[in-house]
């Protein structure tokens, strides 16, 4: 199935049984899928292969395959029938659309010749909008928008809603990075709210980070995310960014300019974070920006004892630099 059309909103699955449901969003519609290993058992070769992918859902990577593998392949088996669903494609679409697609329910099963069988179902919920209930006062120093006030930016409007979206323009004509907060995110979203806080009041003009623009709220107070600085990278990470083509030069430049925007961080009392290479975006002008104030920390950048200090922030940054200099080097 092309991957422009459709694509995978949501994986959940459960370690205390078989038991695993997808929602996929297909040509502007979301699709709940629930898939069960006794449910395939008339194909033993599709059931195997469905246990070993949640084998591979658990530990995310194995025997060479991921769990976006996973998704493909159920994707793959339930093209033919998605396709038949009515397109849904606003001529103006918004954060509104995306939230109260048309949502179709399945459960999926096998035949004795190995094909996977879709049975269209009832729902048995209302799909509920990914959002949290915050504390007003976390809000104050930006402006919010409604769902239906930040409109969707798409060369093909019919793609706008196929997957969940990143490019988004508010009433203003501003274009933003919105970064989606689910129900259960609802601590990292408090701790990211005060990271920009704290980088509002430093007034660190001209710094390369990523920066908090405004706040995206349905009527009702849910917070749904946030309207950040958009970086035009195409989504390029220095992880990406980084081969055996990339010259010295542009080595350095990346190396002192990570370097140089935390040093001005640090100096304003604010930790990065999750320092690691994921967590630098390059953009169209070779430039690298710092983004993602959401704390935690990374496997293998930073210790977990190290996690949202400023030492950790070092930890990270020297293993970003070997990363930079060493990791194509013979």
């Amino acid at each position: 199935m092309d991957s422009h059309v459709c694509s995978t909103f949501r994986f959940m699955f459960s370690d205390r049984n078989t038991e695993s449901d997808f929602i996929f969003l297909c040509h502007g519609n979301r699709i709940h899928l629930t898939v069960t290993a006794e449910a395939l058992q008339r194909s033993p070769s599709v059931q195997s292969r469905y246990l070993h992918f949640l084998k591979v859902a658990e530990e995310y990577e194995l025997d060479g395959l991921t769990v976006e593998d996973f998704y493909d392949w159920i994707l793959e088996g339930c093209a033919q029938e998605f396709h038949r669903l009515p397109p849904n494609a606003p001529e103006h679409p918004t954060l509104e659309d995306f939230f109260h697609s048309p949502t179709w329910y399945y459960e999926l099963s096998a035949s004795e010749d190995d094909k996977f069988v879709l049975a269209k179902v009832d729902g048995s919920e209302d799909f509920i909008p990914p959002g949290s209930e915050l504390s007003d006062e976390l809000f104050a120093p930006w402006a919010s928008f409604a769902p239906s006030q930040v409109h969707i930016v798409c060369d093909l409007p019919e793609m706008a809603l196929a997957k969940t979206p990143k490019k988004v323009g508010t009433s203003e004509d501003k274009i933003h990075y919105f970064k989606l907060f689910d129900r259960s995110d609802a601590m990292m979203a408090r701790r990211e709210l005060e990271k920009y806080s704290q980088i509002e009041k430093a007034k660190l003009d001209g710094l390369p980070i990523s920066r908090l623009n405004g706040i995206v709220r349905d009527p009702g107070g849910t917070f749904h995310g946030l309207l950040l600085t958009y970086i035009d990278a195409d989504a390029q990470t220095l992880l990406c960014a980084v081969n055996e083509d990339t010259s010295n030069l542009l080595r350095q430049r990346w190396s002192d300019q990570v370097s140089s925007a935390l040093k001005h961080l640090h100096e304003a009392g604010i930790v990065w974070g999750d320092a690691k290479p994921d967590n630098v975006l390059i953009d169209s002008q070779d430039d690298a920006w710092l983004i993602d104030f959401g704390g935690g920390y990374t496997e293998g950048w930073v210790d977990k004892e190290l996690a949202e200090t400023m030492e950790g922030d070092l930890q990270g940054l020297a293993r970003i630099k070997e990363y930079i200099f060493e990791v194509f080097e013979e």
